[in-house]
């Protein structure tokens, strides 16, 4: 406040007056600008609160970012232990034609010594024990016979079989063995050759590890193409991406999948050109299960969007934890609801649909109500919103890929399939850091695009890997 003395004439007074307006408009654009300052300021401790509760129930983060976090499951509590209804167990069951048989003789009485020699076997016993057999090199010599003919004295020999072409050589195999391992079980070069080591007592060094990988990969290149029209002519696919790093930054693994076959492809690009150079989603016209990443979205594209639910239950949950808003759980309890119905197809009638489409309507309206809108833009034309709105508008948008696993049961509630296929990518970046070369990890991703293609058909893996070397 401002200190007038008495005693000032008209004109004194009038100046003062002045200089108090004006200190009063100074005040008050600062204020103003404070309270812009302010709300900016709330809105990002907002957002970084939010970020910081972030985790692998609420959000895309995996569960490893937990720490030692208990996790704690979206799933609705169930009064079963155990494996899920269905489970078929796994018991090892006797076998009819043994590799080897040995008899336990009885040439006395337990009870009184007496000599049962000559006495007849009325009945056997039997017990089996299964086990591995000595594990050892086996080591076929191919001899050519060579021969002069008596006529015109030419020398004939026979020929070796085409992928005999070598003085000494390892087989199809001990490759497929230590494929197996760096592949399949991402065992680093130096421990696969201690445990070829302690198998058969041989070391194979790196480089020629390496180039087991390389003849595998090479071998496998038709079956890639096979997998890749597979995937095209499927009436659903699921697709993902993660980073995968190589030489020390990050490529962009992509994946499309079904449940017979997985297709991978490493690039320098997440978006559009990553999709594009996998040759698949453009050639599409089916159905995709994807985390509504937006370069799917490309209108190029001929195909059906199916958001993945789970990633929908986590987000909501995060506007749970964070905003409370009511709306958020009425949509997780219906998303729940209709993954419910997801995996029981009979009990899914015309009346359950209208009313679920109706519940969903509701909730967006009742959304839009409680969520409130940023209207403040300052320099950006399109004011930045909270995350909460943003769910909000993507589920009123789209409804119709949310929905599609209710009006299409075929169509899985979640994007787990390439969850799972693609997470090897992670434990492999885990265990081994960064791959040294691109070919290398593209030679590693075919291998493993064969070997998760395989499990899913219910083929023996290592049988497989020697087949495909030996043909």
């Amino acid at each position: 406040m401002m200190n007038i003395p008495p005693n000032l004439t008209i004109e004194e007074l009038w100046i003062k007056f002045n200089e108090v307006i004006d200190q009063n408009k100074k005040l008050l654009a600062h204020n103003i600008e404070l309270i812009a300052e302010n709300k900016k300021l709330k809105e990002r401790v907002a957002e970084l609160e939010a970020r910081l509760n972030m985790n692998s129930n609420n959000s895309h983060k995996p569960p490893s970012s937990d720490g030692f976090r208990k996790p704690k499951s979206l799933r609705p509590r169930g009064g079963k232990i155990g494996g899920p209804i269905g489970h078929k167990g796994h018991t090892l069951k006797f076998s009819e034609t043994p590799t080897e048989v040995k008899t336990i003789p009885m040439y006395s009485c337990s009870s009184c010594n007496c000599d049962l020699s000559k006495e007849p076997v009325f009945e056997i016993e039997k017990r089996q024990v299964f086990d591995l057999p000595e594990i050892n090199f086996n080591i076929t010599e191919y001899r050519s016979e060579k021969k002069k003919c008596p006529n015109c004295q030419h020398v004939s020999k026979g020929s070796f079989p085409k992928n005999v072409n070598a003085h000494t050589q390892y087989g199809s195999g001990i490759k497929a063995a230590a494929s197996y391992l760096m592949t399949k079980h991402i065992i680093p070069l130096k421990r696969t050759q201690e445990i070829i080591q302690d198998f058969v007592g041989h070391t194979i060094s790196e480089a020629t590890l390496i180039n087991f990988q390389r003849e595998m990969a090479d071998s496998l290149a038709d079956f890639e193409i096979k997998s890749r029209e597979h995937i095209i002519n499927s009436t659903h696919l699921h697709a993902d991406e993660t980073g995968s790093r190589v030489k020390g930054k990050t490529q962009w693994l992509h994946v499309t999948s079904t449940d017979k076959y997985t297709l991978f492809n490493l690039s320098e690009k997440r978006g559009s050109k990553g999709i594009e150079e996998m040759g698949v989603i453009p050639n599409y016209t089916g159905t995709v299960i994807h985390d509504c990443y937006k370069p799917y979205f490309n209108e190029d594209y001929r195909i059906t969007h199916a958001l993945c639910g789970a990633h929908l239950l986590r987000e909501c949950q995060l506007i749970i934890d964070h905003d409370k808003y009511i709306w958020a759980e009425k949509m997780q309890e219906l998303l729940r609801m209709v993954c419910s119905l997801n995996s029981q197809p009979d009990k899914i009638e015309p009346c359950i649909i209208e009313t679920i489409l109706n519940n969903y309507d509701d909730v967006i309206k009742l959304g839009f109500r409680e969520t409130p809108y940023n209207h403040w833009n300052g320099k950006r034309k399109n004011p930045k919103q909270s995350k909460a709105y943003n769910l909000l508008v993507r589920f009123n948008k789209l409804k119709d890929a949310v929905l599609l696993c209710l009006k299409r049961p075929e169509i899985p509630f979640t994007n787990n399939q390439a969850e799972r296929d693609i997470r090897m990518a992670k434990l492999h970046q885990k265990i081994s850091g960064s791959f040294r070369t691109i070919d290398g990890a593209k030679i590693f991703y075919r291998i493993r695009g064969a070997l998760s293609s395989w499990r899913k058909q219910g083929r023996l893996l290592l049988q497989s890997l020697t087949r495909v070397l030996a043909t």
